[in-house]
């Protein structure tokens, strides 16, 4: 039986994702400079929500035969990985001096000159070479007297090719998922900031 070159690569993705494992995200990056500096701090906390994902196609050798079964735990962008992302939220806009931010379970210290609690309202995985993570966020900030809410939908896919979609595994995924994440919210906690 002869099998398309597309989808033969992608049960070869498949199949080397499953091989290599899906672990926690690592600590992400921002990688532009501050468009705003502030001496105030920030308490920065979070709130998980929905947690999904799509059926997933196991392979079994030596003939590629596709097995669906159901997503697993660790391929999922979960509560590890938002709580890793939260962690590299804080030590980006310190790095960046945009804020002095903590975690809000940080009890030790004064109140804090402004709140950020972000939500992810929805992370879902998806076991193909395209659109493999779609997270929903929303980013709330207070600062006395005022506040805002802003909405983030962030899709693994954007800005990505063809040839990485069918190169990496899922754990690199996470990762690219994240830092795109990151690009949207410090943007707008920047412009939060900035506001008298």
């Amino acid at each position: 039986m002869n099998m398309p070159a597309s989808l033969l690569r992608y049960l070869c993705f498949t199949a080397i994702a499953g091989l290599l494992g899906c672990t926690t995200l690592s600590k992400v990056g921002y990688d532009r400079p501050a468009n705003v500096e502030s001496s105030d701090s920030a308490d920065v906390t979070f709130v998980s929500g929905a947690i999904t994902g799509d059926q997933f196609v196991g392979v079994i050798y030596p003939i590629p035969i596709p097995i669906p079964r159901p997503a697993p735990a660790s391929a999922m962008f979960n509560v590890d990985d938002q709580r890793v992302f939260i962690a590299s939220l804080i030590d980006e806009l310190n790095r960046l001096k945009i804020l002095n931010a903590r975690d809000a379970l940080d009890t030790d210290r004064r109140k804090a000159d402004m709140s950020i609690r972000v939500t992810f309202l929805h992370t879902h995985v998806r076991d193909t070479p395209v659109d493999t993570y779609t997270l929903n966020v929303d980013l709330q900030m207070c600062a006395r007297d005022r506040c805002t809410s802003e909405r983030y939908d962030v899709n693994f896919s954007e800005g990505e090719t063809t040839s990485s979609h069918l190169s990496i595994t899922f754990v690199g995924a996470k990762e690219r998922v994240a830092k795109k994440l990151l690009a949207k919210i410090i943007p707008g906690i920047e412009n939060f900031v900035s506001q008298p």
